[in-house]
């Protein structure tokens, strides 16, 4: 589905003129015009949407709506609800809420698509803008266009920016965001299509942050697999090499300067942390970077797998059977607590990250230690300890 919103503003109003906005020739990139009262109503002949949202405030542009019928070639059959539309957007009060009802279903029945006309009875209630856009766009929303010409800068400002998180929270497709540039008796249509470079970006820096995931960056690059692909094997653990590493590194666009922006940190923030073909420290390093967001679960997981890798014949160990497997583990931890009972500090950070360890996946106790797992600091500092004690376990080697 197609969703357009728009925002209504106050415009200039007379009662002895028919139009209540200004009359203007909006030009799309392409050259082709529409000549009318109301933005949106070309843009509704232009991108089709199965609904149009419209929010305002009072004393907003309703009755400049029947553009919309004009445009289609329609006539205004009700002239007495019109007129009744106009005389409250007039008064002191502006329009009345069921009157504006009477309206919206009126338009919805003489057009080809669902018309919704929402009320901010209070300018500054800004949070009405968010609450009437949640409800009001579909899940799973093919497109959502933004058309911000009209209304207090606010409003369309506030639209901006909740409808981003609608593309998440409703699993909405593609964002548009238009602006009628006016310039007088002609205005050029602008598609602002930098936004949704801007909010791919956003999306991809957002969730590499916080949340490990860096699979995103592969819309910024254009969908590059390739992205995708090194997620996969970060996240199945599997044996990345320098030279995969670099190669990514040179595929990598930077057509814009978004791309850019993104290779920079893409390359800083996840290729050279994993830019080391030691799996144990590898593995370390995830450690460290789910510690450093408060996931735990996966840092000492990681973490406690990582110091016991050290140890563990790799060759060996890929070619066993299950039983065997379990033996030569157990081997490679034996080997462990042989390193670490020459040096007591080390084997007390062993002890710290193989208990929290254990409570953590296992949601067991910690007994008189159970404050550990509230302390984030201390949880985070034990995971940095284990990233050392692998360093230091490798240089042993």
């Amino acid at each position: 589905m197609k969703v357009l919103v728009s925002f209504l503003g106050t415009g200039r109003l007379k009662k002895d003129e028919q139009d209540t906005y200004q009359e203007t020739s909006y030009v799309f990139p392409d050259g082709e015009k529409y000549i009318t009262t109301l933005a949106t109503a070309p843009l509704v002949k232009r991108l089709t949407p199965q609904k149009v949202i419209f929010v305002g405030t009072p004393k907003s542009m309703w009755p400049a709506l029947d553009e919309l019928l004009k445009l289609e070639g329609r006539d205004l059959k009700d002239e007495g609800l019109h007129e009744k539309v106009f005389e409250e957007t007039l008064s002191d009060k502006g329009i009345n809420e069921d009157t504006l009802k009477q309206w919206e279903a009126y338009l919805t029945k003489e057009l080809r698509y669902e018309i919704v006309l929402k009320l901010i009875k209070d300018e500054n209630d800004l949070e009405k803008i968010v609450e009437h856009l949640y409800y009001e766009v579909p899940e799973g929303s093919d497109d959502i266009f933004l058309e911000i010409t009209h209304s207090f800068r606010h409003f369309p400002l506030i639209g901006a920016f909740t409808v981003p998180i609608l593309r998440l929270l409703k699993g909405v497709g593609k964002i548009s965001f238009i602006y009628g540039l006016f310039g007088g008796k002609e205005s050029n249509i602008m598609f602002l299509d930098e936004v949704n470079k801007l909010i791919k970006l956003f999306e991809a820096v957002a969730l590499s942050e916080y949340g490990g995931n860096f699979s995103k960056f592969s819309e910024v690059f254009g969908n590059l697999s390739e992205i995708e692909d090194l997620y996969l094997k970060t996240e199945t653990n599997r044996r990345i090499s320098n030279s995969y590493l670099n190669k990514i590194a040179k595929m990598i666009p930077q057509e814009d300067v978004y791309q850019k922006i993104a290779k920079k940190h893409f390359i800083e923030s996840v290729l050279q942390p994993i830019q080391d073909e030691r799996l144990p420290l590898r593995m370390a390093n995830r450690a460290v970077l789910f510690a450093q967001k408060d996931q735990f679960l996966k840092a000492y997981t990681l973490i406690y797998e990582a110091i016991i890798g050290c140890f563990l014949n790799r060759n060996e160990y890929n070619q066993a059977n299950f039983s065997k497997k379990q033996s030569i583990y157990n081997q490679a931890k034996e080997r462990l607590k042989i390193f670490l009972n020459k040096n007591c500090e080390l084997m007390e950070i062993w002890k710290n990250i193989q208990s929290v360890r254990n409570a953590i996946a296992h949601g067991d106790s910690l007994g008189k230690n159970e404050n550990v797992l509230k302390d984030r600091q201390l949880l985070k500092q034990y995971v940095y300890q284990g990233r050392d004690l692998v360093v230091k376990i490798l240089e042993a080697q």
